[in-house]
């Protein structure tokens, strides 16, 4: 039997959840599991859950589910509002170059060719030539596939972890290090809620990235930049990555 999801955030028609990495937002045709945030998000409220938005399996943090489709419509617009603010941490590849907050703003390309206007606010938190690796701080300010981890890659500083966008060699060095998956992780959001409130969400680290991380000899430089990385880990990835298939 699955564990429940963690609730970081409750209303009367939403709540904020903490995705483990590893699990799948929703069956489809990529993803035949039995095991999935919406199939735990039922089994954990006992009524039908929508998704508002997504999370790649291999992120972890804040998910906002809603509980009727009028208030998943209401949050969807929020979302997308300039109001709404979606912070990720990262580690990337390489000693970060700039010193100052900035915005990534190369298109992204659309599964039909067409380029689409993406935004990204990043600024450094920690880095370090030995190992080589920064942690840094992201906020999409729109909502393109693999944004995040596309403008990293754009900038020449690619997700560790990131098998699709990333760098073969340094993933496998990483590994060795001690990297159980992708380094990305949705620390916190801000949104308004469907009833006039406003909706504030934060999902600390995972063991499964913390003990690394506080490794690292950036991690003080880290923490004093976002103090909300000295909150104690919580473990997410306890979970069973997916239920077993019947037998036939």
């Amino acid at each position: 039997m699955a564990f429940d999801l963690r609730v970081l955030a409750r209303g009367r028609r939403w709540a904020v959840i903490a995705k483990p990495s590893g699990l799948s937002c929703h069956r489809s045709a990529l993803c035949r599991d039995r095991d999935t945030v919406a199939a735990r998000a039922r089994r954990r409220f006992g009524m039908p859950v929508h998704l508002v938005h997504r999370l790649d399996r291999a992120v972890s943090g804040c998910l906002v589910v809603a509980f009727d489709a009028e208030a998943a419509a209401a949050l969807h617009g929020a979302l997308r509002s300039p109001d709404a603010h979606k912070t990720y941490v990262a580690q990337v590849r390489g000693w970060w170059r700039w010193d100052d907050p900035f915005d990534i703003t190369a298109p992204m390309a659309e599964a039909d060719g067409t380029a689409k206007a993406a935004r990204t606010h990043v600024r450094a938190l920690g880095r370090a030539n030995v190992p080589r690796a920064s942690l840094i701080e992201a906020s999409p300010r729109t909502g393109r596939f693999h944004q995040i981890r596309r403008h990293l890659r754009d900038v020449d500083h690619p997700i560790l972890g990131d098998a699709t966008h990333g760098d073969t060699r340094e993933n496998r060095t990483w590994r060795g290090l001690g990297l159980p998956r992708l380094a990305l992780h949705c620390a916190a959001l801000h949104l308004d809620g469907p009833d006039g409130e406003r909706i504030h969400a934060a999902c600390p680290l995972p063991r499964d990235l913390a003990p690394l991380w506080q490794a690292q000899p950036w991690w003080s430089d880290a923490v004093e930049a976002a103090p909300y990385l000295a909150r104690p880990p919580i473990r997410l990835d306890d979970l069973p990555r997916m239920l077993p298939r019947p037998t036939r």
